[in-house]
């Protein structure tokens, strides 16, 4: 059985800048428009809110694709790179000569994709009472993407250090307070948290199926599945 704890509400921070004015001279005032500031997420608005998950799906997807991407390097070192790829890159790293700064940009990526899962569940601890949190897809989605992250971490890196876990962590206070101190762990502990987001996200979609809440995506657009609540307990 899942225990759950609902902690109480502490001030949230954005996933996205809040507004500035910049004043330059001779030149005219530019405002950024349409920048959301932590007050807006704590209404609970539910478009904020979805776009926040937008964002968080976003950070999952660009693992597979910023520069050579996650697919490439783990596949680097079996046949179907080895001898086929003639880049500087792919003939290093078929020989297991790793350069870090080709590798930095996924293990950046993944670690933000781990942390935004994190993040839009721990605002939508603040945003939501506590009967529609424990049904919303969109918390379901959130501990998917951290699991989606600790798998990447955990396919590439033998090593991985952390500031958080799903109790909590940098910036994710209303989680509670995370036990990691940024120590450098084993990969089987990669493993390990992606089994228990896994597992929480599953949860949470059988709440969502069982109390019959509607999909909170109705764009018409095919990313709109991702939020689906029988949908979520496949992925």
């Amino acid at each position: 059985m899942t225990k759950w704890t609902r902690h109480g509400a502490l001030p949230a921070a954005a996933l996205v800048v809040a507004g500035m004015v910049l004043s330059v001279g001779g030149c005219s005032e530019t405002a950024i428009v349409g920048s959301i500031v932590d007050e807006v997420i704590l209404t609970g608005d539910s478009s904020i809110q979805l776009a926040l998950a937008r964002g968080s799906n976003s950070e999952v997807a660009d693992v597979m694709t910023v520069s050579d991407g996650y697919k490439w390097v783990v596949l680097s070192g079996t046949d179907d790179i080895l001898t086929a790829d003639a880049a500087a890159s792919g003939e290093r790293w078929s020989v297991g000569d790793w350069n870090g700064d080709d590798i930095d940009f996924i293990w950046e990526q993944a670690m933000e994709a781990v942390w935004s899962g994190l993040k839009l569940v721990n605002n939508l601890i603040t945003a939501l009472d506590a009967d529609d949190f424990l049904t919303s897809p969109l918390v379901a989605r959130g501990y998917i993407n951290s699991a989606h992250g600790e798998r990447m971490l955990g396919d590439l890196f033998c090593q991985v250090a952390y500031g958080f876990d799903h109790t909590g962590g940098q910036d994710l206070d209303n989680l509670g307070s995370s036990t990691f101190d940024g120590a450098l762990v084993p990969k089987d502990s990669a493993f390990k948290r992606m089994a228990t987001f896994a597992e929480l996200a599953v949860a949470q979609a059988d709440r969502a199926v069982a109390a019959g809440v509607p999909n909170p995506a109705d764009a018409g657009v095919l990313s709109d599945g991702h939020f689906e609540p029988a949908r979520l307990i496949i992925a």
